[in-house]
């Protein structure tokens, strides 16, 4: 198992929400990713809470079902951490490090940045493009505390699933709504999505591959989250477009932002948007 954003798909995206557990298998069709199937099994409430598995033993009895009912023993599955317990940044480093010199890099900027910092970490991390040779570069990291990864990794795989890649799920939310909203994403600007899930909103802005900001709010009524939304999207103006998804998103009341290009692809099951994400990523190598 990999802690992994980043790893170049005969997956199953296996994602673990609050609500339910979802799977999707994919077929890749040319450029397209087909889902060939896709289900769920309702959580009882609490089994998870704020991102974290509080009753391991009910997860647990829910993916054994699952996993019997599909005969998914066996296969390889990515599945992913909620984006509010992996700590993302982007640091410059001396060009020509190796990779044990950039991890070395990594965990001092994290103990310089979080003193006392004694936990162990699970990190990932990708080398983004210089614009010259020989430049200092750019290199955008994830860390997550290790207990966190692997108290979902551990549930999944003790019931016969082998866990190849854990993801953030900002990044396969993203990643699966870029795919199927094609050309509603405009290259090169300021671009944001906002997905509506079981009572939940997450905001997502985005430029190209990097994601600039994200947030989650709960959701009962529109008012709920409409000001802090404004607020956040303010902080990136001028966001060229806002793509909304997800289940019973309320349109009419996003209108309200000011944003000039709001569209809501007709993006078929939005429920299983994460579980679809996951799935389009490339088995490793190893």
């Amino acid at each position: 198992m990999t802690f992994s954003l980043f790893s170049k798909p005969l997956l199953i995206g296996l994602a673990i929400q609050h609500d339910a557990v979802r799977w999707v298998q994919l077929k890749k069709a040319k450029q397209a990713f087909l889902i060939e199937q896709a289900h769920s099994s309702p959580l009882p409430l609490g089994v998870v809470a704020e991102g974290k598995i509080k009753r391991v033993d009910a997860l647990r009895s829910v993916l054994t079902d699952l996993v019997y009912r599909h005969r998914l023993e066996g296969r390889m599955a990515a599945i992913s951490l909620p984006a509010h317990l992996v700590r993302m940044q982007r640091i410059q480093l001396p060009a020509g490090l190796s990779e044990s010199e950039i991890e070395a890099e990594m965990n001092a900027h994290l103990q310089n940045e979080l003193p006392g910092l004694s936990e162990a970490l699970c990190m990932d991390f990708t080398v983004l493009p210089a614009s010259r040779p020989g430049q200092d570069i750019d290199v955008f990291f994830a860390a997550a505390r290790r207990e966190d990864v692997e108290q979902y990794v551990e549930c999944v795989q003790a019931v016969g699933v082998k866990v190849k890649i854990v993801d953030v799920d900002t990044y396969a939310l993203k990643r699966a709504v870029c795919l199927l909203a094609g050309g509603e994403v405009r290259v090169g600007e300021v671009n944001a999505i906002l997905h509506f899930a079981a009572h939940a909103a997450t905001l997502i802005v985005f430029k190209a591959e990097e994601i600039l900001f994200q947030q989650q709010w709960e959701v009962t009524e529109a008012v709920d989250f409409l000001l802090p939304l404004k607020q956040a999207l303010q902080l990136f103006l001028p966001v060229q477009q806002l793509i909304v998804c997800g289940t019973n998103a309320p349109l009419h009341d996003v209108t309200s932002l000011g944003i000039a290009s709001i569209h809501r692809p007709p993006l078929a099951a939005p429920e299983f948007l994460l579980a679809y994400g996951l799935a389009m990523r490339e088995v490793p190598r190893w």
